[in-house]
């Protein structure tokens, strides 16, 4: 569920930029901390904007909160640079972090961990499968075609 609801929107998202010509720059998330991690939320949904806008000590009370680390600092700095850098000139940039390249070109994806790293295919064959599911599901005609995943999905038409 994870990978079609997340990770093959934004990968059909960067493949609809890189069709009409627009750059996409894709990311994924996947810094974890004790407390979140403690609770079974590694890298859960939204969890990097309190990276992008530093506002870990703002967050609501049920929120897991991130260490008080020189790392954690140094990653928030990166990321929110990297994210100002985006608003700025239309392409993230940041002092310490590695160039964050254009998806469309090579399927270059911005890895989040730790650290912060370009990969390429990070899930491989990902998203021709998620993209061959909602293929047939939308050719059933009446099936709910973009969020109807996981164990629950109904049985779908052959591929061809």
């Amino acid at each position: 569920a994870n990978d079609a609801v997340f990770g093959w929107t934004a990968l059909a998202g960067a493949k609809a930029n890189a069709a009409n010509g627009r750059p996409a720059f894709v990311y994924h998330f996947d810094h974890g901390y004790r407390e979140a991690d403690a609770r079974g939320l590694h890298a859960f949904h939204a969890c990097e904007i309190a990276y992008v806008f530093d506002t870990m000590d703002q967050a609501p009370p049920a929120w897991p909160r991130a260490p008080k680390t020189a790392a954690e600092a140094a990653l928030t700095r990166v990321i929110g640079d990297l994210w100002a850098g985006f608003a700025r000139d239309g392409a993230p940039s940041a002092p310490g972090a590695p160039d964050w390249p254009d998806h469309g070109a090579d399927g270059a994806v911005l890895r989040i961990a730790d650290g912060v790293e370009v990969r390429r295919d990070l899930a491989p064959g990902m998203y021709a499968f998620v993209e061959d599911f909602f293929a047939r599901a939308r050719a059933a005609g009446d099936l709910p075609w973009n969020w109807h995943v996981s164990t629950l999905a109904p049985t779908l038409p052959r591929a061809g």
